[in-house]
């Protein structure tokens, strides 16, 4: 009796072992976990929800198209991290795919977040770029006309840079006025280390306009360093993590 209970269950783990296919989840950064779909699935399939081919992790399911319904974002890491293949494929297979650099990343995740951002429905995709000591520098990208395109921010950059050292304080910060999307951007740096210690820069405040983030003020400021002036710096932008 006890011989033929082994051979039955050596009989299970062996066809379990042929038929079993694995599904892994990986942790992106601190920011989201992704489905990655086995090594074996067809990269010419016809687009759907969930296809990620070989080396590519899903990281949204965010809707990014501004049709209420769920899309998949992925990337897939080209040259050995120094650059991602940015992928959405929307609820009704549509695709748009674009190439970005990341060569400056030590080991940070490149995806960081996806938000509704500007006046146009659906989330912006925000990919961390690069890291240096303490600055962070990103890419925001928005579904236009079927194709992902990289904005500006509201000082004409495409490079979207944030800090918050002890001698520089850089975001974004975004809120609705009368109806209307405003985004203030600072760029500061200390001027001093004497009491009472003061910060030099740029605020920008823009709107969303005529398809961008249009300035409506560009102020030079001289501000004490107060908890209201680090306040500004890192992401305030709902739905993103602000480090």
């Amino acid at each position: 009796m006890s011989s033929t209970r082994t051979a039955t269950a050596r009989a299970i783990t062996a066809r379990a072992a042929t038929a079993g296919t694995s599904v892994r989840v990986a942790a992106v950064g601190l920011v989201t976990a992704a489905l990655v779909l086995p090594a074996a699935a067809s990269t010419a399939a016809p687009a759907s929800r969930s296809t990620c081919g070989a080396g590519c992790t899903v990281v949204s399911r965010a809707d990014i198209d501004g049709d209420g319904r769920a899309d998949t974002t992925s990337l897939t890491r080209l040259q050995k991290g120094k650059a991602h293949l940015l992928r959405t494929v929307t609820a009704t297979g549509r695709t748009a795919s674009t190439k970005v650099a990341t060569p400056w990343l030590f080991g940070n995740a490149p995806f960081y977040g996806a938000a509704a951002m500007d006046g146009v429905r659906g989330s912006e995709i925000v990919l961390r770029t690069g890291s240096g000591a303490h600055t962070q520098f990103f890419g925001v990208y928005s579904w236009r006309g079927g194709k992902l395109v990289a904005q500006k921010d509201p000082a004409g950059s495409i490079e979207w840079v944030t800090d918050g050292a002890l001698s520089f304080s850089a975001g974004y910060s975004l809120r609705t006025v009368k109806g209307t999307k405003q985004l203030t951007r600072i760029s500061l740096s200390r001027d001093s280390w004497e009491a009472p210690a003061t910060f030099s820069g740029v605020r920008t405040t823009a709107q969303w306009k005529h398809g961008r983030w249009t300035p409506i003020t560009i102020r030079t400021v001289t501000v004490p360093e107060t908890d209201a002036m680090w306040a500004g710096a890192g992401w305030n932008v709902r739905g993103l993590p602000r480090w």
